[in-house]
């Protein structure tokens, strides 16, 4: 016959398995929960003679205690004729304050460990082959979305999309550049995303009028 005493004992010992088999579930097993964030700018060049190259600032975050992989991303732009172009990761770099790009490595998978933050300069290029619509930079507005997978599947599990503006006076200077064969980069904020530092006066700072994006 159990006892009240025995039951008690049972009880307690039951709701602390329960107990460890959920923080063990938290804290290994459960599934990782990846973010990423672009910006504040992207670079612009062109290689000749038919690659138009893009680099993109990117900080991702492992929002859980369990490892996470990136396998791939992939870049599109849609340009100003609403044309979408697909753009392959090249590299992974690191950028100084001059805004020197340096290579650290070919695009490839990589991990990353429960609650860690990677920031990361992806290199992409389009290749205006014969069989496909040149990549022009007119003036205007363009989309720029970010794809990421974090799983191996087909599809991405994130993207993340922005805007920048090219003006007329850069349009000019982007297509003699790309007539003269300059590789050097031009680099256009992101829209929404150039708040550098400002001041609010003898007022604190309220933080629900900034951009979001």
């Amino acid at each position: 016959m159990v006892e009240g005493k025995d039951i008690f004992t049972i009880g307690v010992s039951s709701l602390s398995l329960i107990i460890s088999m959920a923080s063990l579930y938290l804290s290994n097993f459960r599934r990782p929960k990846t973010s990423a964030e672009i910006g504040p700018f992207i670079h612009i060049y062109y290689h000749p003679p038919d690659q138009t190259g893009f680099y993109l600032p990117v900080v991702f975050h492992n929002n859980s205690p369990t490892k996470a992989i990136v396998y791939k991303a992939f870049l599109e732009i849609i340009d100003t004729n609403g044309r979408h172009f697909a753009l392959r990761w090249l590299t992974s770099n690191s950028i100084d304050k001059e805004m020197n790009y340096t290579e650290t490595g070919a695009a490839a998978p990589f991990k990353m460990d429960g609650y860690e933050a990677k920031s990361d300069v992806l290199q992409f290029a389009w290749h205006n082959h014969p069989d496909l619509e040149n990549l022009e930079f007119v003036e205007g507005s363009y989309e720029v979305t970010l794809y990421v997978w974090t799983a191996n599947r087909t599809k991405p599990n994130i993207s993340i999309t922005e805007r920048f503006d090219i003006s007329k006076e850069l349009a000019e200077i982007m297509h003699e550049k790309r007539s003269t064969g300059d590789n050097t980069t031009r680099y256009f904020p992101l829209a929404g995303k150039g708040l550098i530092s400002f001041c609010s006066g003898k007022t604190p700072v309220n933080f629900d009028g900034l951009p979001v994006r």
